[in-house]
């Protein structure tokens, strides 16, 4: 459960959580639960070009509710039931993969004349949890299976498997 707090009310916020048995977490523990919850970070994992649907905060918008920015855009997206690319999870079996890393489908050759938005995928939040193991969040285009495997090119194609994001 997220909880936004006025600064006003901190300390006694912070009180409440520590008389109820809750802890600190370190920058790396936090980090590492909120990959693991699909919780994309703005201006990590996605901006200001990206569209709602895209990021999974399509129920963050009212259709019902009169005119706003980028309605024709969502109005489409709404009629036609797709995006072009989607917010996915990612387990790397065989451990984290750098930030930024650009990914290819299983099976396929590099095309090294292709352009790097143009890349099935690509790793934005690359973190190890306790719970899962190697885990992060990153982009793959539609042509990607929701439940598929993409490969990292190195020299050996390290594999890596696209998962459903658990949203929380």
């Amino acid at each position: 459960d997220d909880r936004l707090v006025a600064a006003s009310g901190a300390e006694e916020f912070t009180r409440a959580l520590d008389a109820a048995g809750g802890r600190a977490l370190d920058p790396d523990e936090a980090e590492a639960l909120r990959v693991a919850a699909g919780r994309a970070r703005f201006g990590q994992d996605y901006d200001e070009s990206n569209l709602p649907d895209e990021v999974g905060m399509q129920d963050a918008i009212s259709t019902t509710k009169g005119c706003y920015v980028g309605q024709e855009i969502v109005a489409r997206l709404r009629t036609y039931g797709r995006v072009n690319r989607r917010l996915v999870g990612f387990r790397f079996p065989d451990g984290p993969i750098p930030e930024g890393s650009l990914l290819d489908l299983a099976g396929t050759a590099a095309d090294p004349a292709r352009r790097p938005e143009r890349a099935p995928g690509r790793v934005t939040s690359s973190v190890r949890s306790e719970r899962f193991g190697a885990i992060g969040l990153g982009w793959a285009f539609r042509d990607v299976p929701a439940v598929g495997e993409l490969v990292f090119r190195t020299s050996e194609g390290v594999p890596l498997f696209v998962e459903e994001l658990l949203r929380s």
